[in-house]
């Protein structure tokens, strides 16, 4: 009869007219209100349930934003330090090429000078060093050539030094 009562309640609360039917059963007092009591707190119980998930996706979906931002960031980074690689890059690859730009022109010292003799004539030199760096492996070899021309005589004078330094 109990369990017949309990199976009647359990149809009558989810019916809008709880407290009318509750009146016309045979189930007692005490136990209608541990059944009710029950109920309610099934409901508040699946309410908490309901809000916890909802809290949970919440979190979720901002963890899973944050690590997007986060990603972004990362790539922007990424792509800023590698920007500055490059432009690094280009700018040793400028100063290296003026640098030997540098070193291959030819370095023109230019000295005048005039010499009086009793005939009065002018001795002008001009001298010209040119310096060659030829780099194989680990092996330096600088050489330096030093022309000198003279005008008052025919002749031109060529030393050359070589030297290899091991770098």
């Amino acid at each position: 009869m109990i369990i017949i009562n309990i199976v009647i309640l359990a149809r009558v609360t989810s019916n809008h007219h709880k407290s009318q039917t509750l009146q016309h059963t045979n189930v007692p007092t005490d136990v209608r209100r541990t059944l009710m009591l029950i109920v309610i707190a099934v409901r508040i119980i699946i309410i908490i349930i309901i809000i916890i998930i909802i809290i949970i996706i919440i979190i979720i979906i901002i963890i899973i934003i944050i690590i997007i931002i986060i990603i972004i960031i990362i790539i922007i980074i990424i792509i800023i330090i590698i920007i500055i690689i490059i432009i690094i890059i280009i700018i040793i690859i400028i100063i290296i090429i003026i640098i030997i730009i540098i070193i291959i022109i030819i370095i023109r010292i230019v000295m005048l000078g005039t010499t009086t003799t009793t005939t009065t004539t002018t001795t002008t030199f001009q001298t010209i060093i040119i310096i060659i760096i030829i780099k194989k492996l680990s092996i330096t070899t600088i050489i330096i050539t030093t022309i000198t021309l003279t005008t008052t005589t025919t002749t031109i004078t060529t030393t050359t030094t070589t030297t290899t330094v091991k770098l």
